[in-house]
């Protein structure tokens, strides 16, 4: 997506999230506009939203059944929820991070089938998680995969011509790397983007809203000590992991990232003393949590696994942020999916907040 498209999008769902608000109207069936959708429509709509892959239009999936109502569903009765499918990974992750922990207690540095006697009266711990995780692994599948041979033939040509490159060539290969990235932003389909940032916007106005500690402190962001907006994040990240089937910790620091190795979320307190502190962390935290999901979900992210394959191989650092003048940063597949949505999903749920203050002092 050119950046004048990409700007011009953002804009427009900006304006969709502020009048669904305003109006008080449910956000993502106003965005995809559902009033107008034939019924035959809705239905495929509605069983989208609980089986279908996020870079993946609705469109898309009433397409994979040639339009054809019945097939779809006596298909989908056996495929899994997002709910279920979520709600394994979820597990799945937490129980990675048991197995990950034991082994280091006990200093093991590879755990495979054939350890498995050699540790089994050692560290019965130890292997009574691995068999959890590998129940939960064996549970946790998404219900389709999608393709885009766009996306593979670049992937083939950046391969052959990165082992063309001596290994010590450290400059000659981040440049093949920024040509490739800019191909790669160039088909980044973001044609469901709209849709994830209505879901992400109403999902976590539900987490806000019914949870009253959250909702309190979000209430009273502004007097929050920075321990407890670290708290209040915590408690968002906490139930967005169940939601969107991820996990991982939340700590304070002076920079803003995700970290997918240890899959913890770093945010930076002081960042909300700007002249819109709930707005900017709340645009912080949509913006670390998209990276969460599209690495440890990618499914329900709106880039999928197949770009997410190859962007978890081929990231860069921020520090290194422009060679030959290309903003290579942000032009990312993962940094475009979450710049799309962090200011208008933070632009939703700080007008969700705004209204609830108003209304409570009016109460008295």
């Amino acid at each position: 997506m050119k950046k004048e498209q990409f700007e011009s999008a953002q804009k427009n769902i900006q304006k969709q999230i502020m009048q669904s608000v305003i109006q008080q109207i449910p956000t993502l069936d106003s965005i995809m506009q559902v009033d107008k959708m034939s019924p035959e429509d809705q239905v495929f709509y509605e069983a989208y939203k609980k089986y279908g892959n996020r870079n993946h239009t609705w469109q898309d999936f009433k397409a994979m059944f040639n339009g054809d109502i019945a097939n779809m569903q006596a298909t989908i009765k056996h495929w899994k929820t997002w709910d279920e499918i979520n709600h394994i990974f979820s597990e799945l992750h937490k129980q990675s991070d048991i197995v990950r922990t034991l082994m280091i207690k006990y200093d093991i540095k590879e755990f495979g089938k054939s350890d498995y006697q050699q540790y089994k009266n050692k560290f019965p711990d130890l292997i009574q998680a691995q068999e959890k995780f590998n129940t939960l692994y064996r549970m946790a599948h998404v219900n389709y995969s999608t393709f885009d041979p766009e996306v593979s033939k670049i992937e083939k040509q950046f391969e052959k011509e990165k082992a063309a490159i001596a290994p010590e060539n450290e400059s000659k290969k981040l440049d093949l790397l920024a040509r490739y990235i800019h191909k790669m932003s160039t088909i980044t389909d973001l044609r469901n983007a709209d849709f994830v940032v209505g879901e992400r916007m109403e999902i976590y106005r539900d987490i806000i809203l019914s949870n009253p500690q959250i909702l309190n402190m979000a209430l009273s962001f502004d007097s929050l000590t920075n321990t407890e907006k670290t708290k209040f994040a915590t408690m968002i990240l906490n139930a967005s992991g169940r939601e969107f089937g991820t996990s991982g910790n939340v700590v304070s620091g002076n920079e803003n990232f995700y970290n997918p190795f240890n899959k913890t979320i770093t945010l930076d307190p002081d960042r909300s003393s700007d002249e819109f502190p709930l707005f900017e962390f709340l645009r912080l935290l949509a913006h670390e949590d998209s990276h969460r999901i599209d690495h440890q979900n990618p499914n329900m992210g709106m880039l999928g696994s197949q770009i997410m394959l190859w962007q978890d191989e081929n990231y860069l650092e921020q520090n290194k942020v422009s060679v030959n003048g290309y903003d290579i940063y942000r032009n990312q597949p993962t940094e475009l999916a979450s710049n799309y949505l962090d200011i208008p999903v933070a632009i939703g749920l700080d007008m969700t907040t705004d209204q609830i203050y108003l209304q409570k002092n009016q109460e008295r």
